[in-house]
């Protein structure tokens, strides 16, 4: 799928709207798209008073340690008996920035076979069908790119705060390498415009 589309942003909205306890999980050795799409989904549940924990399956990169919502990241490697309990509690997992469960590395054994709904927001090429909703858009910068798309469409692009914004742009970014690659396309450059 290319574009986002009315049928996944109404299933999304309605697979939200009935979750209190939330989980987003991206790759192992984040980046700044898996940081910074995560970490944007992170402050915007919290503003729509969701109970949400952002988890990465290890370290974090010591460069990136600045951005707003990190210190609230849970480390699966360094904390596995606590992120277990909380993927067991998720009545909706959000997964960004990867397209197959091997990424997720010990984690993925926990997450996969849980059975709360799925969503899936990534930008690689063939996403392993490991979700219930996915919105794949290869063309796509990234995947901070495809987020800010789907806070816009689904809820409005008021709901797009400055912590918000920060970690988008740090995640567009990273992964045009400033751009310099990935950035061909026009809403690339409106997004940061905006």
């Amino acid at each position: 799928m290319e574009k986002i589309t009315d049928g996944f942003i109404a299933q999304a909205h309605t697979v939200i709207a009935k979750a209190t306890n939330l989980i987003i999980i991206s790759h192992k050795n984040p980046d700044g798209d898996a940081l910074g799409s995560g970490l944007a989904l992170l402050h915007f549940f919290k503003s729509l008073n969701k109970q949400v924990t952002f988890i990465v399956p290890n370290q974090l990169p010591v460069n990136l340690l600045w951005m707003p919502g990190i210190d609230e990241t849970l480390v699966f490697e360094e904390n596995k008996e606590k992120g277990k309990a909380i993927v067991a509690l998720a009545e909706l997992i959000v997964m960004v920035d990867f397209n197959h469960h091997s990424r997720l590395s010990e984690l993925g054994n926990y997450v996969i076979s849980h059975n709360a709904p799925k969503i899936l927001i990534d930008h690689h090429p063939e996403p392993e069908p490991i979700a219930d909703l996915i919105y794949s858009r290869v063309s796509s910068s990234s995947t901070s790119e495809m987020i800010f798309e789907f806070i816009e469409k689904v809820y409005g692009p008021k709901k797009i705060t400055r912590e918000i914004a920060d970690c988008l742009f740090v995640g567009i970014m990273t992964d045009t390498g400033s751009f310099s690659y990935n950035s061909s396309e026009p809403q690339t450059y409106e997004v940061v415009s905006k």
